[in-house]
């Protein structure tokens, strides 16, 4: 605005220069040729032709600087909501990727505890079927074997009490004996089952 204040003063300024410069050739135009006269008001035309076109010139610049800066006033406002923006969204994904390493890290610790409880279970179970495994071959029956006994042994022989350590080998080789014919004599079918401390046996004999 004071610019345009001050091209106005100028202006006017300029018009009675020109207005008094006129009005002083008047007085003086008898001294003056009728040519000089019309070359002046002539200059003096193209001067304000040329301050027309400077002045449009100047209102034109000043209208578009006006644009410039409403221009350069709205690209100020959306860079700043832009950013904003910006902010706010970063602001927004931190927040996400925070609730997703929470979320993550809650997932993972519950699966290391179901499988935690799973291999519990399982080695529960297994203990289980190893304890029922032991108790079943525990609790299963000796087999009985059909043994047949013979009436061949010798009739003659001696008793014998059965010693620690005895075994019917070495009972038939002391006595000279045979392990079939103590096992006849005296129906032994298990000798480590049957023959048992303290026991009297008969021990047949060939040859007393």
């Amino acid at each position: 605005m004071a610019y345009l204040r001050q091209k106005g003063m100028f202006r006017q300024a300029l018009i009675a220069t020109i207005s008094l410069f006129i009005l002083s050739l008047g007085s003086s135009a008898s001294a003056q040729s009728a040519a000089d006269y019309a070359r002046l008001n002539q200059d003096v035309a193209l001067l304000a032709e040329r301050l027309g076109k400077v002045n449009l010139r100047v209102s034109v610049l000043e209208r578009e600087n006006e644009q410039l800066r409403k221009t350069v006033d709205a690209q100020v406002r959306a860079q700043r909501e832009l950013n904003q923006a910006f902010e706010s969204y970063t602001a927004s994904i931190d927040a996400r990727l925070a609730s997703l390493t929470e979320r993550e890290r809650s997932l993972k610790n519950e699966i290391l505890s179901d499988v935690s409880v799973q291999i519990r279970k399982l080695g529960t179970e297994f203990q289980k079927a190893i304890d029922a495994l032991a108790k079943a071959q525990g609790q299963q029956p000796t087999i009985q074997h059909s043994v047949s006994f013979d009436n061949d042994y010798p009739e003659q022989g001696v008793s014998y009490e059965v010693k620690s350590g005895d075994t019917l080998s070495g009972i038939a080789r002391k006595l000279n004996s045979t392990i079939r014919d103590i096992q006849n004599a005296n129906q032994i079918a298990n000798p480590q089952r049957d023959l048992k401390v303290g026991d009297i046996i008969f021990v047949p004999q060939s040859n007393p």
